[in-house]
């Protein structure tokens, strides 16, 4: 066995705790970073938080979702709504309260009823009489189709009320489900010995009809997307400002500072304190500045765009501004993670600033958004009796030097979640 010992220069990038968590504090949007100085708050004296105001007996509360906003209206829960609906006048026994509460527990977020009558009195040990007429009970209720088995059901119970509804209506609904939502007009006239005419009256009709019961007085949850950035154009400049509805503004109390410096038990504990103070108050301000800095390079290159809206949309890769601004690649992609930014042409996603790009001849910055729009203005001026395959929308493109596939003009298509051209014949 032979030792040998050998030296070499190697350069190595070491980040620090402070960096590592500027890093984690640029991907949090407004929300997030409001949620972590509040839990910071808490475990830090020294930290003083002027939070914006919000009133506590509003119903309104923001929570977070997938990156959006969502503002929870507090309402009256379900059971408590269907159980003021039952006529008082019903004398109903202990038993049948205990299998209505169980059904309407059991009612999902269509208000179908998710359980079997004989699961429920194998369940409950009651008898199937009961059962049967604790489900009558709850479909009596409005909305109408409440409890229904599901959305066929539904569609149904909506056709046999109906008076004038067409006469093969019912039967498409049990049987032919697959033959109308693949629009198989062919299949279905020579099936039922129908005309174009009565197969298209009747899918038409039954379209129309409700998916699934609704009961406006639930809770609902409504999603609203709260921009953390908004661009807007003042005396012929465009200026960038970051939305501070959620986020506080974060100081170091000094005087506690001083109080605390008299105990020289806690040194220690104290400067430790400083130290995670202002790494948070740096934290943020690195934040915004870092925000600042990358949307003032977009409103450079992509200014075309916010002066004539998605035709002047470029393709940007985040390499292109990590580049630009002497940042790593990474830390952009942090900086525009779940983030929205208020345009004159409505809210976008950060990372919708970094379109892909198309390469053909005639318009090499186009991108993928505005063949899209491309592809759906060719839809829209089509002649409907005769609307146009996803073979002549390639063959169109082609001729204004687009060079793309006919399978990506499907893909396209699909994205826009506009039918194929046999689809779209019958539905017009």
């Amino acid at each position: 066995m032979q030792m040998d010992i050998q030296i070499s220069n190697e350069l190595k990038q070491v980040m620090t705790m402070g960096a590592i968590f500027h890093l984690e504090m640029l991907q949090l949007t407004n929300e997030e970073l409001a949620s972590l100085v509040a839990e910071k708050a808490l475990e830090n004296p020294l930290l003083e938080v002027n939070a914006p105001a919000f009133d506590s007996t509003d119903k309104l509360r923001p929570q977070i979702s997938n990156g959006h906003r969502e503002f929870l209206v507090q309402q009256d829960t379900l059971k408590d709504y269907l159980w003021e609906l039952i006529p008082l006048k019903m004398d109903l026994s202990h038993e049948k309260k205990r299998v209505l509460n169980f059904l309407i527990n059991h009612l999902d977020e269509h208000l179908f009823l998710r359980i079997e009558a004989q699961e429920v009195y194998a369940q409950l040990s009651v008898s199937v009489e009961v059962v049967t007429e604790c489900i009558e009970i709850l479909r009596s209720l409005e909305p109408f189709g409440l409890a229904s088995k599901n959305s066929p059901h539904f569609l149904e119970r909506q056709i046999q009320v109906d008076q004038e509804a067409p006469p093969f209506a019912l039967v498409f609904i049990q049987q032919e489900l697959n033959a109308i939502a693949e629009l198989n007009i062919p299949y279905l006239m020579k099936k039922y010995q129908l005309s174009k005419q009565h197969a298209l009256t009747t899918i038409q009709y039954i379209k129309k009809l409700q998916p699934f019961p609704r009961l406006p007085t639930l809770q609902e949850r409504t999603v609203y997307i709260i921009p953390d950035v908004e661009i807007t154009k003042i005396y012929g400049n465009w200026h960038v400002r970051l939305d501070s509805t959620f986020i506080p503004k974060v100081t170091v109390n000094e005087g506690y500072i001083e109080l605390l410096k008299e105990q020289s038990h806690l040194q220690d504990y104290l400067q430790q304190l400083i130290k995670e103070a202002k790494l948070l108050v740096e934290g943020i301000e690195e934040r915004t500045k870092t925000i600042n800095r990358i949307m003032h390079w977009l409103i450079e290159k992509q200014h075309l765009f916010l002066e004539t809206g998605q035709a002047g949309m470029i393709p940007l890769r985040l390499i292109d501004a990590a580049n630009a601004l002497n940042l790593h690649e990474s830390t952009i992609s942090r900086a525009i993670r779940n983030k929205y930014v208020k345009t004159p042409y409505g809210i976008f996603l950060f990372k919708g600033f970094f379109p892909k790009g198309i390469n053909y001849n005639g318009q090499p910055n186009a991108t993928s958004d505005w063949i899209k729009d491309r592809i759906q203005q060719l839809i829209a001026s089509e002649n409907s009796a005769n609307p146009l395959s996803d073979q002549q929308l390639m063959d169109s493109l082609r001729q204004e030097q687009i060079q793309i596939s006919r399978r990506t003009v499907a893909k396209y298509r699909e994205s826009l979640l506009i039918p194929n051209s046999t689809k779209r014949a019958y539905s017009k």
